[in-house]
């Protein structure tokens, strides 16, 4: 986990979570100091101890707020590589999930893993830190009575942890009771007039009386509960504060040495000391609910990022995409098999076929984003030479093109650098430079509503071309429009000087293809 971390960052911040420890030991050390003091009798040890003073809270407050900001610092920096690396390997790998889950975890699973599991694994250290500097100063005070005041600590911990279940299991009763309420009040409401054709009304008039008063009473003896606990807690400060001073006092009139000043300060340091062990219980507690999340991502994270290339502007000249005896099967069916085609440069081909015959699963086997389950594809390139890794060279035309909530011009470069010029010449290909004012930069709404279906499958088309693609698949494109766009699309297609491979079930006798290939 924390290789994404700077190494040095990371140990100088536990350094300054350790230093920063030394907090909790300012209001012992001015009470020690304050009853020291025989006298101020003159300025100067008035100025001494203000000097004193001054400089215990500068020095030490200094070190808590360099602390937080490396442990800001890192987390932004590291969580940032995290995020990073997640984003590429769920957009690169995993194809097989869907989008939803994938929002899910890069939005909501990140946050809750990076604040659940990274941050308190840091600030555990920090906790550790000032429980141990803590039972140090009390334990050097005397080593018996800061022993009674540890323990005493522990206690009142584990007590407040009984508590908190106790609480949490009488709230999780309550809401499963005001959860049966609000079910039973939603069907009465919704279900009034089926419960008045039949006469029942009333008698779910009494089943609603008698929910209510359930949940009722669930809430009183919840807040009954609360207060009592409340109750208990504070009444176990007496064993965490006051038990321990008695003692104390007890263990001096038996001999042991112990000032009464010594006896205060470690008072004080005890009081301090109940807050980092609550903080120990809860980074605990944090990790442990985290800990599955945390499993599957530091899986993720460990998977290999594979390389990515941004477009095929460089590349021997394409001759053809050969297809040798390619079989395909889903849950034992067969979908093809002893399937080859050979697709020239520059020519048109149709694949057909009734649903299901395997028309899109083919798509994904020449996009490279499945495998056969025999036979090879490979591209053939000017001089014979072939190539099996040549899926940046395919474009794909959906029937339902994706728009980004930007620019036409962002639409088209996807933040890769593209020219104005190119951007321009493209748009004129696909018939789009005159249905638009000032076309680049015109802004595109909510995936392309405010433009029409057979200008979204333009942008598409476009997009290929900018990036010289030599092979254009259209998975059902003409399907959502009309007799008259579908015309216009297809006949763009045609124009093109690339190979395109298109599916479809409604085909125009007006357009002839080089080829098909059918799937029945």
């Amino acid at each position: 986990m924390f290789k994404y971390f700077n190494k040095y960052l990371v140990t100088l911040t536990l350094v300054a979570c350790a230093l920063n420890s030394l907090v909790f030991l300012i209001e012992p050390l001015i009470t020690s100091k304050i009853f020291d003091l025989t006298s101020l009798n003159n300025h100067q040890d008035t100025l001494s101890f203000l000097g004193y003073g001054l400089t215990l809270y500068v020095v030490l407050y200094s070190v808590m707020f360099i602390a937080n900001l490396l442990i800001n610092h890192i987390m932004t920096i590291g969580c940032g590589r995290i995020r990073l690396r997640l984003y590429q390997n769920l957009i690169l790998n995993h194809r097989e999930m869907n989008h939803d889950k994938k929002i899910s975890m890069l939005t909501q699973d990140v946050e809750y893993y990076l604040w659940n599991h990274i941050s308190p694994s840091i600030l555990l250290v920090s906790h550790v830190s000032n429980v141990l500097l803590l039972s140090a100063y009390l334990l050097s005070k005397n080593m018996l009575i800061g022993l009674i005041f540890i323990a005493c600590a522990f206690v009142f911990l584990v007590v407040q942890h009984v508590i908190g279940q106790k609480a949490e299991q009488k709230g999780s009763e309550l809401a499963v009771a005001r959860q049966k309420l609000l079910g039973l009040l939603s069907d009465v409401v919704a279900g009034r007039s089926t419960l008045t054709q039949n006469q029942a009304l009333f008698a779910s008039l009494k089943q609603v009386k008698k929910q209510s008063e359930h949940y009722e009473s669930s809430r009183q003896g919840f807040e009954i509960f609360r207060s009592f606990f409340t109750l208990l807690a504070h009444l176990m400060l007496f064993i965490s504060q006051f038990l321990p001073i008695f003692l104390g006092l007890a263990l001096t009139l038996l001999g042991v040495k112990l000032r009464t000043t010594d006896l205060i300060a470690m008072f004080i340091a005890a009081t301090r000391l109940e807050q980092p062990l609550k903080n120990i219980v809860d980074d605990i507690f944090r990790l442990n609910g985290a800990k599955a999340i945390a499993k599957h991502f530091e899986t993720l994270l460990e998977q290999p990022i594979p390389k990515y290339q941004s477009h095929a502007m460089t590349g021997d000249p394409f001759e053809c995409l050969d297809g040798h005896h390619l079989a395909k099967s889903f849950a034992g069916r067969t979908l093809f098999s002893d399937l080859s085609f050979h697709f020239e440069k520059g020519k048109k081909y149709l694949i057909k076929g009734p649903s299901g015959s395997g028309k899109s699963t083919l798509f994904k086997l020449i996009l490279q984003e499945m495998s056969p389950d025999e036979g090879t594809l490979d591209m053939v390139l000017a001089g014979g030479q072939t190539t099996d890794n040549y899926h940046h060279r395919i474009g794909l035309i959906a029937q339902s093109p994706y728009l980004f909530n930007d620019s036409i011009r962002y639409n088209l470069t996807l933040g890769e650098a593209f020219s104005d010029e190119l951007l321009l010449e493209k748009l004129e290909q696909v018939g789009l430079t005159d249905e638009f004012d000032d076309i680049l930069n015109y802004q595109i709404v909510n995936n392309g509503e405010n433009i029409s279906g057979g200008q979204k499958t333009r942008l598409e088309i476009a997009r290929s071309l900018i990036r010289q693609k030599d092979v254009l698949l259209a998975d059902e494109v003409t399907a959502p429009l009309d007799v008259n766009n579908a015309k216009t699309i297809r006949q763009l297609l045609f124009s093109l000087p690339v190979t395109v491979i298109e599916i479809a079930h409604h085909i125009d006798d007006t357009f002839i293809y080089d080829g098909d290939i059918d799937l029945s």
